[in-house]
């Protein structure tokens, strides 16, 4: 670099703020932009547009052995009233409450949630009143089901719990469970048969689905069912990323699992299975990663795994980066 180089580059540090006395001296001092980010990074909350950004403008669903279907994702995710717009601030409020406060806790988190929701559309299990737990079906970000889950969460927010009605509903439940698929009827868990049940518990119950932005339910149950069932023990292990490829539609397509975050789907959906490394049983896990890369291209700095298994790509191969 010739004097007059070396003064337009003097001229142009000082206006960036920079001490230029020092540039001779070994100890000049530069704004790194990664450290920035980093740094900005430890926030913690997201914004509309951070979260809109984590949900796949795909997925892959099952549709028979062996054979997907890969359907586009709805991207109308903040049109106001949307359940995203409504609840993104009882999300952020309970992450932090529940320590979702990683990315790989929060790619996790969002690897299920937004998947049980159908991609952020509806806060309620489809179909629900039909099935044979009804009314106690899924509701909230995490799908809260059966009545021992839901009084579970009922008595963490302090509200009290008569412990006859609790086992019976309970026993109930269990007996249901215990019959063929083919024999289970949606007459005997109804509110009817359990004329102790409080008008109080009925209507908490269905403010868990409600889609409403002052009703924290639907996001802090998803939270306490975090904590219940330990979904933070498994997400902090090692997330090992595998490239998963299957035949859809729509040519072949590709997904991203590992079994830290397998374990952490198994624990609130499928425990008895949490250590048969993906069991067919826990539905929709295909898509349930679809939804894990995308969080985790976003929030972390991982790379994905090419067709050799090397981690060079950026971002989940086939999916459109939202904006």
């Amino acid at each position: 670099m010739n004097e007059k180089d070396y003064d337009r580059f003097k001229q142009h540090a000082e206006a960036l703020c920079f001490d230029s006395g020092a540039l001779g001296s070994g100890k000049v001092w530069h704004f790194d932009p990664r450290g920035f980010i980093e740094h900005f990074r430890k926030c913690g909350w997201l914004s509309l547009s951070e979260i809109t950004q984590t949900v796949p403008s795909s997925a892959v669903r099952k549709t028979g052995k062996n054979r997907y279907a890969w359907e586009a994702i709805n991207s109308r995710l903040k049109t106001p009233g949307s359940i995203l717009v409504s609840h993104i601030n009882n999300l952020n409020n309970m992450m932090r409450k529940y320590c979702i406060n990683t990315p790989y806790r929060i790619s996790c988190f969002l690897g299920n949630a937004v998947q049980e929701t159908q991609w952020l559309t509806t806060l309620h299990e489809g179909n629900g009143g039909n099935l044979w737990y009804a009314p106690w079906y899924g509701r909230g970000f995490l799908q809260l089901t059966n009545p021992e889950n839901y009084l579970n969460y009922f008595e963490h927010t302090g509200v009290f719990v008569n412990t006859s009605l609790k086992n019976s509903l309970v026993n109930a439940y269990a007996l249901i469970a215990a019959q063929p698929t083919a024999e289970r009827s949606n007459v005997t868990l109804q509110d009817r048969q359990f004329p102790t049940l409080p008008s109080e518990i009925i209507k908490l119950r269905e403010r868990v689905s409600e889609n409403n932005s002052s009703n924290i339910s639907a996001a802090d149950s998803a939270g306490f069912y975090w904590v219940k069932n330990k979904m933070a023990k498994y997400a902090d292990m090692e997330h090992i990323l595998e490239r998963v490829s299957v035949n859809s539609n729509s040519g072949t397509k590709h997904y991203y699992r590992s079994p830290s975050f397998w374990k952490a789907s198994a624990a609130v959906n499928l425990p008895g299975r949490i250590n048969n490394l993906y069991s067919s049983s826990l539905n929709g896990f295909d898509a349930r990663c679809c939804a894990y890369g995308v969080a985790l291209a976003i929030l972390s700095e991982d790379k994905f795994p090419d067709t050799s298994g090397n981690l060079t790509i950026l971002f989940p191969e086939g999916y459109i980066h939202r904006k």
